[in-house]
């Protein structure tokens, strides 16, 4: 049986500490959005989205036809549970890590990257999954 391991918060410190788990087929990253509080699973990665680097973390950026945006993540939404890890009172390197730790199990898809300039300068990047 394949398991990884998972951050989590034992104590009222913020220590942190690693147990097994078993390696999931999917994640699901809770969010807070402007609407509410919103679910979504993925099943591969790359996920398709960019977090501050600092807590609370937030989503910066969504890559276009990427599996975030095709789940309809939006920008400036705050990351605030992965799996069954709240992350909204961990630091953010302590939250980047939970969220690697939980992705690094997936399946990676199939793509292909394309970064080219346009003759006006703009820099595009396609991916093709």
């Amino acid at each position: 049986e394949k398991t990884s391991k998972e951050w989590i918060v034992p104590d009222q410190m913020g220590r942190l500490s690693y147990r097994e788990a078993e390696t999931s087929k999917t994640v699901t990253l809770q969010f807070t959005t402007p609407a509410g509080v919103r679910d979504v699973t993925f099943d591969h990665h790359p996920l398709g989205l960019a977090f501050t680097d600092s807590a609370p973390l937030t989503v910066v950026s969504v890559v276009g036809g990427g599996q975030a945006a095709q789940a309809g993540v939006e920008e400036d939404w705050r990351l605030t549970r992965v799996g069954n890890t709240f992350v909204e009172n961990l630091t953010g390197e302590q939250a980047h890590e939970v969220v690697c730790n939980k992705v690094k199990g997936l399946t990676t898809a199939a793509a292909l990257e394309l970064q080219f300039t346009t003759p006006q300068g703009v820099t595009k990047q396609c991916i093709f999954h």
